[in-house]
């Protein structure tokens, strides 16, 4: 994952992920992690991206949060670990902004990404609400 590819409402957004995962003791710092701070960004585009298609919000947010309550958590102030899962969503997003020639990480692919990946937590959560990542393209 390289930092200085993604725009400045992608670090916000991983900034949020990171403060959540603190907040919850987590050591690492999972996709349901990054798909709510993206939910939860002041201008809410990821939002009303995800209402066009048809995905009922409050549900996916259950369902994230759902997912993160079987995360372990510390107590001791750790370091917050990148998971492999979230570090392969980095790289699909990477991938996708490359694919529509865009030279930097929007949050739109980060969002993507999320949806692509079968074995994220978050694509399974986004996936029992209805989002498909087909349906944003």
């Amino acid at each position: 994952m390289r930092l200085d590819r993604l725009t400045m409402k992608a670090q916000e957004a991983l900034q949020a992920a990171q403060a959540l995962a603190q907040q919850k003791g987590h050591q690492r710092l999972e996709s349901e992690h990054l798909l709510l701070a993206l939910l939860e960004q002041e201008d809410r585009m990821v939002g009303q991206v995800l209402q066009k298609v048809g995905t009922p919000l409050p549900r996916l947010r259950a369902g994230l949060e759902e997912s993160l309550m079987r995360v372990p958590s510390v107590s001791g102030g750790s370091a917050l670990h990148l998971s492999d899962r979230l570090n392969r969503l980095f790289l699909a997003a990477d991938e996708e902004a490359k694919r529509l020639t865009d030279a930097y990480t929007l949050t739109e692919h980060l969002l993507l990404a999320s949806f692509s990946d079968d074995e994220l937590p978050s694509s399974t959560s986004a996936w029992a609400c209805g989002a498909r990542a087909w349906r944003l393209r």
